[in-house]
């Protein structure tokens, strides 16, 4: 039954095509043959690295594997959005980003969220220069796209589980985006964009400056404008594929259960309108007062579905919907530091950002938002259809329509974040280090749906009979209210739509959350003692967080008024308390049986003021038996904290499709994500095992292959929609006070709050490999491949007994990045190659369609750089083509496409210059 809600039938496409290839870490190091490694990358003075454990010695690698996306790479691959830089990352599955899961009315708007192992955005810490940067959604997560590209130094990625390092959140890895707080001079980047269509242009520029102000004082100074025209509604030859039920499927009888089919929509309907149901079955409306008898376009339409093969006939969202999400955003960020004296360095920064994003999405039509009801005596009904109904005794008939002659949907959010940070480094003597900050920040998020649909104003509109008084149409409810301001609407035929009726059943849904976080850590490390194989590293402290989340809803949403959106008032804060403690032990050095062999141990005891206190633990171990030969491995406990929203909240409304237990008939009906103040946080448990090979006899090549393993347990979810209304059936009480119905009975809404429910098992081996071959001369040739095997991914619910075997459905087995880089002293030429191995969209029988196989694709990246120097300036001229041969997302991902790319090729062209 689970499988039934249509709201899943899209997740799975999304999350089956949320894959990506992998990136060239540390091409910045990459300039001789014996660069070293990219998880050994040197620290920059006073800034913190993530290597996966807080102790900084020189020569040390953490077991946990880091990967390093350098400064040169970033360049190269001229990004539009910063989040492009881990879409090849193979470790990362379904980024949210403006063209994949952003563009309908309640997705992320806009927003960029990194997505590790595809264990969703809130399982990935995102730290900014080592430190937790405040939430910008109410779910904990940040906007990827407001931190300052321009001063990026380098991202760093720790896989696996890094909470006993790094704190709550960090249950699939932890990104880290180092800003260059040393850089000295003046640099800046123009670029510009536009796809092979014509459409999706946009326009970049940064500029970074650093300097000594004065004796001990020093500055870094960047900003960043960014605007995007997006992609508009059917702007692409290929027409969009959507998933529908099989009316011919019954479990066990070798059907599939969906059907995938191009110009399908869910719901009874046609544009005009058609009269679902009853003695006037299948009568449609046509322009002009006409009617005629709806025939079904294809054998396989049903009473569920409507399936016309034919491009005038565009599913809704391909007709309304943007496919790149048009969007203008800015940030600034300054960092002040000052040398108190020798080893001791006081330091302020702030970073102010701010996005704007708008598109549209659909009408309020029928297969989601449902039928409407029309009475024998509206004044606008066709005369033969009134007379038909006096004939047979009908009193009101069900209408189901497209509506697309209504407004759509336009949603609008824009988003500001600030955040300012003083902190301190000191070199206390010996080895004694010691480094702490304290930091404010908040973000204000507002978010609207401009001409979202008011239900009872539309139904009432609808209502639509003769004054007896005077003759005039006039909405039913005005001759009980004569002062209401109805405007009846006449939408049979969809052509005499009055503006007037039109603006009045809209009005706006919006909601303004705003995030506040304060964040202090004191940080001490030392090498106080040493073995016989060498010192002891140890790093202790203590840090504290205290979050507040506030968001405020217009009065409508409130009572769930709109036929879209709904967003609800709520408020909820949290302060954490952490210590933690870290130790790394030689255990033997230059032996003959290891040349190095460390063990790697690291504990935190975390207090959370609303579910108590949790302990987190990692053991780690290096061993190196000969030189170019090292095993890693690790085995940690890793937890994440329920977000306010999860706590606190309720959401915006979805619309599952169940088949109501008490009818046996199947419909759409409306769902209230809730929160629960009474969860308790998630636990992981993580092992990491590699090796990583630097031969001697072959310098300049690296190879590494890690296997990792991620099991949670008291994940938080819902029971979905069908279920709850199974055990509401069964007879369970509890469940039945979360199902709401009319006076007749009918359906009319479920709410679904957050438990701890879930249960979720993955698996797999990361490859990757390295050569820097010398040409002589400055001319070098650099190859590097990174793949991902997934061996296993299952998830399973309290609820159920059944484990679901999402393998090869929530991202393919095989992913893969492959790029070959030439490069002298005055150019560079950059090739890759995204591979998306095949794929499935479900492995359940209850929710396989019937073409299930989603083949392998093939991307193409080019990237052309020239220096010329200018004396004191250097200025390089790029050209940069993203899908080179202008690949097509695969059958199915038209418009939905999570990682496919659904724009085609584009053409990116720029110069940078520094002096």
């Amino acid at each position: 039954m689970i499988a039934t809600e249509c709201s899943k039938r899209f997740a799975a496409k999304l999350m089956t095509a949320a894959l990506a290839g992998c990136a060239m870490p540390a091409l910045a190091q990459a300039q001789d043959a014996d660069a070293p490694r990219a998880e050994a990358a040197p620290a920059e003075e006073g800034e913190i690295i993530v290597t996966g454990s807080r102790v900084e010695r020189a020569g040390y690698d953490a077991p946990t594997p880091t990967t390093i996306v350098g400064q040169a790479e970033i360049e190269l691959r001229a990004p539009i959005r910063t989040i492009e830089l881990l879409d090849d990352l193979p470790q990362f599955y379904g980024n949210a980003n403006p063209s994949s899961q952003g563009v309908g009315s309640t997705g992320t708007g806009g927003q960029s969220f990194a997505n590790m192992r595809a264990l969703g955005a809130n399982r990935t810490l995102v730290l900014f220069n080592g430190q937790r940067f405040v939430p910008t959604t109410g779910i904990g997560t940040v906007d990827i796209a407001l931190l300052p590209e321009i001063l990026i130094r380098r991202v760093d990625v720790v896989t696996g589980g890094a909470s006993a390092a790094y704190g709550s959140d960090a249950v699939a890895g932890v990104v880290n985006f180092a800003v260059d707080n040393g850089y000295r001079g003046l640099k800046g980047v123009v670029q510009a964009g536009v796809t092979d269509e014509g459409d999706g242009g946009f326009q970049k520029a940064g500029f970074a400056w650093g300097g000594q102000l004065a004796e001990g004082f020093s500055v870094v100074l960047g900003g960043e404008y960014f605007r995007s025209d997006g992609v508009p509604p059917n702007s692409r030859a290929q027409d969009a594929v959507d998933v529908i039920p099989n009316p011919a499927y019954v479990p066990g009888n070798g059907q599939p259960a969906l059907l995938l089919r191009k110009y399908a929509y869910e719901g009874r309907s046609t544009k005009g309108g058609l009269i679902v149901g009853g003695a006037l079955a299948n009568i449609q409306f046509l322009p002009g007062g006409a009617t005629s008898t709806y025939t079904p376009c294809s054998s396989l339409s049903s009473s569920a579905l409507q399936f016309c093969d034919s491009r005038q006939n565009l599913p809704y969202k391909q007709a309304f919907q943007y496919l790149d999400a048009p969007q203008e955003r800015y940030n600034g960020y300054g960092r002040l530091a000052y040398e108190v004296s020798s080893g001791t360095t006081i330091q302020a920064d702030l970073l102010y950002a701010h996005s704007d994003t708008n598109y549209n999405s659909v009408p309020p039509y029928t297969a989601t938002y449902g039928l409407r009801t029309i009475y024998r005596d509206n004044a606008y009904l066709p005369a033969s259809v009134r007379q038909l109904m006096v004939s047979k005794n009908v009193s009101s008939f069900s209408l189901g329509s497209g509506f697309d002659f209504l407004y759509p949907v336009h949603v609008i959010r824009d988003n500001s974040v600030w955040r300012g940070s003083l902190g301190f480094e000191s070199e206390l003597g010996g080895s004694w280090k010691l480094d702490g900050y304290a930091a404010y920040g908040a973000s204000v998020d507002n978010f609207a749906l401009e001409h979202d649909t008011i239900n009872d104003k539309f139904n009432m509109a609808l209502d639509a009979v003769v004054n007896p008084a005077n003759g005039q149409i006039v909405c039913r409810s005005t001759l009980t209210n004569p002062g209401n301001g109805c405007v009846p609407i006449n939408v049979f035929g969809g052509d005499q739509v009055t503006s007037a009726a039109k603006e009045y059943i809209v009005g706006t849904a919006w909601a303004r959350l705003v995030s506040k976080q304060f964040s202090a850590a004191l940080n001490l490390s030392a090498e106080p003692v040493s073995t016989w194989a060498g010192p002891v590293s140890i790093a202790v402290g203590i840090e504290y967080r205290d979050e507040n989340v506030r968001q405020k809803a217009d009065d409508i949403s409130a009572v769930k008024g709109f036929a879209n959106g709904n967003p609800q008032s709520f408020a909820g804060s949290a302060d954490v308390k952490e210590a933690y403690g870290e130790i790394v032990v030689p255990l033997a050095k230059d032996a003959s049986f290891a040349r190095t062999l460390e063990l790697n141990a690291a504990g935190r005891v975390t207090d959370y003021s609303y579910s108590g206190t949790v302990t987190t633990w990692k053991v780690g171990l290096n061993y190196e038996p000969l030189e170019g030969l090292r095993f890693r491995g690790t085995r940690s406990r890793d937890i994440r904290a329920p977000n306010i929203t999860e706590l606190f909240a309720g959401g915006l409304r979805t619309a599952p499709t169940v088949v109501d237990p008490t009818t046996g008939v199947q419909q759409r009906t409306i769902g209230y994500p809730v929160g629960n103040p009474n969860l308790t946080p998630e636990i992981a448990d993580t092992t990491a095992a590699g090796l990583v090979v630097e031969p001697m006899f072959l310098r300049g090549f690296q190879a590494s292959i890690d296997y990792y393993r991620i099991n949670i347990r008291d994940a938080v979810g819902a029971v979905s929609a069908q279920n709850t209304l199974d055990f509401c059936f069964a007879g369970d009480a509890v469940y039945c006070a979360l199902v709401a119905r009319d006076n007749a009975g009918a359906l009319v809404s479920i709410d679904l709050p957050k438990l701890n429910i879930g249960t979720l098992r993955t698996s797999g081996i990361d490859f990757e490999a390295r050569y820097a071959l010398p040409l002589g001369g400055s001319k070098q040739l650099i190859f590097r491949g990174l793949a991902t095997r997934l061996l296993k991914y299952k998830t399973q619910s309290d609820v159920s007994t059944t484990v679901v075997d999402q393998l090869g459905a929530i991202q393919p087995r095989w992913s893969g990045n492959f790029t070959l880089n030439y490069r002298t002293d005055q150019t560079s030429v950059f090739l890759s190659a995204r591979y998306l191995g095949s794929a499935v969209f479900s492995n359940e029988e209850s929710s396989k369609p019937d073409l299930n196989d989603i083949k392998a694709q093939v991307y193409f990246n080019a990237t052309v750089e020239q220096t010329i120097d200018l004396g004191d300036t250097e200025m390089r001229l790029f050209l940069n083509v993203k899908n080179l041969f202008d690949k097509a997302p695969p059958y199915g991902f038209e418009f939905d496409g999570g990682n496919y790319d659904l724009i085609g090729r584009r053409f990116v062209a720029g110069v940078r210059f520094s002096l």
